[in-house]
């Protein structure tokens, strides 16, 4: 009998082995489908990454392009020329604002309100007879 036991004993063993194998092997084919997900993502984030710097080199070439033409206008930009014609367009409009104040100052305010009131005083009974 006791030679029945370790029998019955090693035989409920090795079933439970197996069992644990076999739950094992599961969860290892689980990890394994989990595992192939998490590449096949990690495999599409590279090209949407490699897809988006390759954009962006594109734009930044482009941008270094037109900066380096700005540049090059820049370079032959004729400052001292723009300079002067400033110079000139500031000299020439302070002579015109002087030649207009010097105008304006030449008027002469009381005459002027004096034959505004003339011509008004003629005008009135005009417009009476035209019915105004």
């Amino acid at each position: 009998m006791d030679e029945n036991l370790e029998s019955n004993t090693l035989a409920k063993a090795l079933a439970q082995i197996q069992d644990q194998n076999e739950r094992q092997l599961d969860l290892m084919k689980k990890q394994l489908l989990l595992y192939r997900l998490v590449a096949l993502l990690l495999v599409a984030v590279v090209m949407v990454l490699v897809l988006g710097l390759g954009t962006t080199y594109v734009r930044i070439n482009r941008t270094i392009e037109h900066v380096e033409t700005v540049t090059a206008d820049l370079a032959r930009a004729d400052w001292t020329g723009m300079v002067e014609n400033i110079n000139t367009l500031v000299e020439s409009s302070q002579e015109s604002l002087g030649q207009a104040t010097a105008k304006i100052d030449s008027i002469d305010i009381e005459t002027l309100n004096q034959s505004i009131q003339d011509l008004s005083t003629v005008i009135g009974p005009i417009a009476r007879l035209f019915g105004g």
